[in-house]
């Protein structure tokens, strides 16, 4: 489940100023594998082009959006001009330099909003296979014609692949073996030497090659809540693990946090069981989810 699917749940011609305003109020939804905010547009094709290509590289479909704040997360807006601009970009600039041509093409809406600006939302979809390049030079007689840059997105941000990773990129999606965690969570753990009694989540690395855990918690669909669990909390340092971490094949990442702390969130949120549930683990290569559980008051 990507980043929209939490926040709107709905498709991508379809999200309104109400929709994108819930980001303002969510603190989870900072910059991550799924997304990147851009305050403006400063038409800078070549940086335009950059920021698809490392999404097209990923394993997620990916959104660039215009009009919005990172740091504080804020909407702004931009101004129709801007949206005139990327769109002309899009359609008839951006296709230039990369190779082989982006299969499906990037989708983008423009979000009206009450300010007279508009939000401008692209949504990058992944190669399934093989990645894409930037042909440093559009001329077929010049040198840097057959010269390409690769791009991916690592940690929320823009990463120059070199050739070790591009190997490894490439060998990956030609055959077919994409990363998978196996995620679960337990509403109703028991650990020996405590009183409480804890929600569990668990991730396994069912796949081939390395998993790095940045950050785990539990989701709340209904409320578009994620409440992560704090690796350093003194009184679990010995049960949860230190992030980031890395999974190799069959390694697996579990991390409690105790119903006591869950409950003052929900004491705080106003909010009242039973709860719907899943466990969240954030990775470099996406964001990975549990099934959904109840959770009930523990009496």
């Amino acid at each position: 489940m990507g980043v929209f699917n939490i926040l709107f749940n709905k498709e991508l011609k379809a999200i309104t100023e109400e929709d994108i305003l819930k980001i303002e109020k969510d603190p989870v939804n900072f910059e991550s594998f799924e997304v990147e905010y851009k305050e403006r547009f400063d038409g800078d094709a070549g940086e335009l082009r950059r920021d698809v290509v490392q999404f097209a590289n990923g394993n997620v479909v990916g959104h660039i959006i215009f009009g919005i704040s990172n740091d504080p997360i804020q909407v702004i807006g931009i101004e129709k001009s801007e949206v005139d601009i990327l769109k002309n970009i899009l359609n008839d600039v951006l296709p230039k330099k990369i190779d082989p041509i982006l299969s499906p093409f990037p989708q983008y809406q423009a979000v009206p909003l009450s300010n007279g600006k508009y939000v401008f939302i692209i949504e990058i979809f992944p190669k399934s296979y093989g990645v894409y390049g930037i042909r440093l030079h559009e001329d077929l007689t010049n040198r840097n014609y057959k010269r390409y840059e690769f791009y991916n997105r690592m940690d929320g941000s823009k990463h120059q692949i070199n050739i070790e990773e591009l190997v490894e990129l490439i060998e990956s999606k030609s055959r077919g073996k994409e990363k998978y965690l196996e995620v679960s969570i337990h509403g109703g753990a028991i650990i020996g030497g405590f009183d409480d009694i804890f929600i569990a989540v668990k991730a396994v690395n069912k796949s081939e090659r390395p998993i790095v855990i940045k950050a785990y918690g539990i989701l709340l669909p209904e409320k578009e809540q994620v409440i992560f669990i704090n690796p350093t909390h003194p009184k679990l340092m010995m049960i949860n693990k230190r992030l980031p971490l890395k999974l190799e094949d069959g390694d697996s990442c579990e991390a409690f946090l105790e119903r006591s702390e869950f409950e003052v969130v929900l004491k705080e949120k106003e909010w009242i069981y039973p709860l719907k549930a899943k466990a969240v683990f954030n990775t470099n290569d996406g964001t990975y989810y549990s099934d959904e559980i109840i959770l009930d008051e523990i009496k």
